[in-house]
């Protein structure tokens, strides 16, 4: 199986780069806002990627909150 594949921001880009990364065969693991980002990364420790999808204005408090693993 392919590595995992993190998506915080559930919108349209989201579920663009999901599909294809499915379609890849990687496991993605959708993120929201709401959820505790760092009880998220203790379940998925080591994603090959993560993909921040969320709105710009929302960016940079997304980015402040990202653990630094």
């Amino acid at each position: 199986m392919k590595q995992t594949i993190d998506i915080i921001g559930i919108g349209e880009l989201a579920t663009v780069f999901a599909r294809g990364f499915l379609c890849c065969g990687h496991p993605v693991y959708p993120i929201t806002r709401a959820m505790n980002l760092d009880e998220e990364c203790q379940q998925i420790p080591s994603p090959q990627l993560v993909l921040v999808t969320v709105q710009e204005t929302e960016l940079h408090s997304m980015l402040a909150q990202l653990p630094k693993a």
